[in-house]
């Protein structure tokens, strides 16, 4: 179910015209290979379910999607780091308002918003939008 929604949302990354040009890749862990980061890197995982009693019939499967966002930069001045923020902020506003089959997005979130002990030391920034979908079975 959760690997099924993941393959559905880089089909809807990828079918969408963002301001920055990339191809989504479903993946298990994101390639942090200094060579492999030159080029914008958006990685789509799965990243957890939750299940609760929804009624006496169904139960609720929430599924956390979430797409990484990874590309080195020649710095850190905000010329390199705020295009890469707003691409995090318009895959999430798409991401939020993108029915996946029978499975509404009920939430998004930025965390990190940039993750700061890579981009310091590495040049290297990443950011996780993580967007939560709900099913019943």
């Amino acid at each position: 179910m959760i690997t099924a929604l993941a393959d559905a949302v880089t089909a809807a990354l990828n079918a969408h015209t963002f301001t920055q040009t990339f191809t989504a890749v479903r993946v298990t862990l994101p390639d942090l290979d200094p060579k492999d980061t030159e080029e914008l890197q958006v990685n789509v995982m799965a990243g957890g379910r939750t299940m609760e009693i929804d009624s006496r019939k169904y139960d609720a499967h929430d599924m956390i999607i979430e797409v990484a966002v990874i590309q080195r930069v020649e710095d850190t001045s905000n010329a390199q780091v705020d295009p890469l923020i707003a691409l995090c902020e318009e895959i999430a506003a798409f991401l939020k308002r993108q029915r996946m089959g029978d499975y509404p997005c009920l939430s998004v979130a930025i965390r990190p918003l940039y993750d700061y002990a890579r981009l310091k030391e590495r040049n290297l920034f990443m950011s996780v939008v993580h967007a939560t979908y709900r099913g019943l079975a």
